[in-house]
């Protein structure tokens, strides 16, 4: 890449304007060759900023707010020819997937790392490729949240690891809690070093974000996201960022009809990451009282509560009547991948759940590789479940059913709290299993791999809602 120079007053003009053409035609290249992404680029405006800041916001490269493409002039001038429309691609990309809107106080520029990784995929799966850009395979599939998480989990284990390991020992008289300005070069990107972490204050792996300074906002890869404003500058309320998500989803809908007729549709990656956006909301907290409310045993009939199927067909038949379940066993995934901040929350929820259906016997089954006999707990009904287990290893799914049928007696429902990261699926047992998972749960695409279990209900542990 060519290095970027001061722009002089007696070329601005000129400048502006080459920049303004070049950023038609990326857009004219958008309607012939994506026609399905054209309708959100339609909403969004370019501005072209001299130098490197723009309303008091740091501009090193280009920037969007889910309203307006922004464009630092002189990084754009020094962007190779065959870069400038990927560059551009990416900035509509991101309006596209909404990201402006769906950060929720996550932190900022790990968010943007997040997001940056799941459309830099897109643009590589559609033969694009854009200068000193972030692309892993490993994130390959993830959701922008699911990236997220894994970065700061990976910010984390680099904060916490010794400094200068190769080093060796310190010299006598040497300080290993003070080092010298500058040593080790820069922080990585969203690490505790960036944020001031002491050495007894660890960042937290909880996805909204602590106090941080500002500088950890700084961003200088291809592309920032700015949170998006009111005409006057101000922050959106939490209704006014629905209501523009509920807008890029519709757009959504409307762009998949137009690439229906167009010929040209979405690739994999990018239908699937549009997918998570259109596709219905299922509360997973009532799916899951309405599931272990189902698994109860049956006690009876009563005209009190009619029958719904029976209610569907057109006939009156009088509805079920339920107990509490006997025994319900709790399958925790203690995997090195699997997200805490969910499993409090589905705890937390199955204790509420506990409080109107009785269950007997609960029995929470930690596995990973194998089921972990030394974790076993064994509750009753009026026991708390447990808001915290050893972590690590792997993940297979077949232990935790061969476990159940080595057991005196059937439990009336296993529910599997997992990330779904494994193949290895055993077989089924003869009771109900429920998997609620982490991560989201989607089918294959042209060839792309399901994570959906081969038996069983499955939801996903969505904390957004």
């Amino acid at each position: 890449m060519n290095e970027s120079r001061p722009i002089t007053d007696a070329e601005w003009n000129s400048v502006k304007a080459d920049i303004n053409r070049s950023l038609k035609q990326a857009r004219t290249t958008v309607f012939s060759k994506h026609p399905h992404y054209a309708l959100l680029m339609m909403r969004l405006s370019d501005v072209i900023v001299r130098a490197g800041n723009y309303a008091g916001k740091s501009l090193p490269t280009a920037a969007t707010d889910g309203t307006s493409i922004y464009v630092n002039a002189e990084w754009y001038r020094s962007l190779p020819r065959k870069s400038k429309f990927p560059l551009f691609l990416h900035e509509v990309l991101h309006n596209v997937l909404g990201h402006s809107y769906r950060r929720k106080g996550r932190r900022q520029n790990i968010w943007n790392r997040a997001c940056d990784y799941v459309i830099n995929s897109i643009l590589k799966e559609m033969g694009y490729s854009i200068p000193e850009w972030l692309h892993d395979e490993k994130y390959k599939g993830m959701s922008e949240e699911r990236v997220y998480a894994a970065l700061v989990n990976d910010d984390e284990d680099k904060s916490e690891e010794p400094e200068d390991e190769e080093a060796g020992e310190p010299e006598e008289g040497d300080s290993p809690e003070e080092p010298e300005e500058g040593q080790g070069g820069e922080p990585e990107e969203g690490t505790g070093d960036e944020a001031g972490d002491s050495e007894n204050e660890k960042p937290s792996k909880k996805l909204d974000t602590e106090d941080y300074s500002p500088e950890e906002d700084d961003y200088g890869a291809a592309g920032q996201i700015w949170d998006p404003t009111t005409p006057e500058g101000n922050p959106l309320s939490d209704k006014e960022m629905d209501e523009a998500m509920n807008k890029v989803s519709d757009d959504l809908v409307e762009a998949e009809m137009i690439s229906k007729t167009s010929g040209r549709g979405f690739e994999p990656r990018g239908r699937r990451a549009m997918e998570r956006i259109t596709r219905p909301k299922i509360n997973w907290k009532s799916y899951m009282n309405r599931w272990v409310s189902m698994r109860g045993q049956v006690s009876g009939r009563s005209w009190g509560k009619l029958d719904r199927r029976s209610l569907q067909r057109g006939t009156f038949r009088p509805g079920v009547i339920r107990e509490g379940l006997d025994w319900l066993v709790i399958a925790v995934d203690i995997s090195s991948s699997i997200s805490m901040d969910e499993f409090i929350a589905f705890m937390e929820h199955l204790d509420k759940l506990r409080e109107d259906v009785k269950i007997t016997r609960l029995t929470v089954l930690p596995f990973n590789e194998i089921v972990v006999q030394s974790q076993i707990i064994e509750l009753k009904s009026s026991d708390p479940t447990p808001k915290t287990l050893a972590t690590g290893g792997g993940t297979c799914f077949s232990p935790i059913f061969n476990w159940v049928d080595r057991q005196t007696g059937r439990p009336d429902g296993v529910i599997v709290f997992t990330d779904l990261c494994s193949t290895d699926f055993g077989t089924p047992p003869t009771c109900s299993v429920l998997w609620a998972s982490t991560d989201e749960i989607y089918t294959g695409i042209d060839g792309w791999y399901s994570n959906v279990p081969p038996f069983g209900d499955t939801m996903q542990i969505d904390l957004s809602q």
